[in-house]
């Protein structure tokens, strides 16, 4: 079945599926040059709107004085230390803290890739490369343990954005 009988003349809804990483931009690069009714500008175009679309969203993390601009495809995963006032936000190679609570930095970062999976943590879905019995293993190396509370509620999510039907 070709792309454009599957999702109609717009992609929108198939690279939102496909565009989570690189390899799902190569995929929708491949899939689209193999359907003869897209032409070359068409393409270019549709590309360009991706990347600029998931480029614009960002949030600014620092205190007043000293403030980042980080986009919320760079940030790994955020925690909250036990009696603590602020948050860590882990990127590959930096960690900005700032002073919020972990549901509000969740909330500002409301872009559906971020998932709560347990009372201190949280993690970007689009950097989760593993999933065990009871953790997962994220791009950055590092391990999150899941709590038994969130974990159907984290499986769910996790394999929605992966684009699997079934658990």
């Amino acid at each position: 079945m070709s792309i454009v009988k599957k999702y109609g003349k717009n992609l929108t809804g198939f690279c939102r599926c496909n565009s989570g990483n690189i390899s799902g931009l190569v995929l929708t690069i491949i899939l689209i040059k193999f359907d003869k009714s897209f032409g070359k500008l068409q393409i270019l175009r549709k590309l360009t709107e991706m990347i600029e679309k998931d480029r614009k969203r960002y949030c600014f993390i620092g205190t007043e004085s000293n403030r980042k601009k980080v986009f919320y495809d760079d940030i790994i995963w955020l925690k909250k230390e036990k009696n603590a006032k602020y948050v860590t936000y882990i990127l590959e190679n930096e960690r900005y803290t700032e002073r919020e609570s972990l549901e509000s930095a969740v909330e500002k970062l409301d872009n559906g890739a971020f998932v709560m999976v347990e009372r201190g943590c949280a993690v970007n879905l689009k950097h989760v490369m593993r999933l065990t019995d009871c953790a997962l293993q994220l791009s950055n190396q590092d391990t999150v343990a899941i709590s038994r509370a969130r974990m159907a509620g984290v499986k769910e999510k996790l394999h929605r954005f992966w684009g699997e039907e079934e658990w």
